[in-house]
């Protein structure tokens, strides 16, 4: 009742000037949240896209080891290894 007061004695529709207000601020929050949202979905995007590309190189390599007689073995530290075998 303030402010509806103030605006009559002022002349200015404040009710109106602070609803505006408040939904050009509400606004902008979501804009910059929806931006942010964006982002970080073509971040996971582009992060699934290269594990996928990733695997699939791997799958490839040991293909292409175990048709050259590669052995396959782990590391302790859980990589994994190729063994070409010697040929001399």
């Amino acid at each position: 009742m303030a402010i509806r007061a103030l605006g009559s004695a002022s002349g200015l529709d404040l009710e109106s000037l602070v609803t505006q207000l408040v939904r050009a601020e509400r606004m902008t929050k979501e804009s910059r949240l929806d931006d942010a949202k964006k982002s970080l979905d073509s971040s996971l995007s582009g992060y699934g896209k290269l594990k996928s590309a990733m695997s699939r190189f791997q799958d490839a390599v040991k293909a292409l080891s175990l048709d050259m007689g590669a052995e396959l073995q782990h590391s302790s530290e859980g990589s994994l290894l190729l063994m070409f075998p010697n040929k001399i």
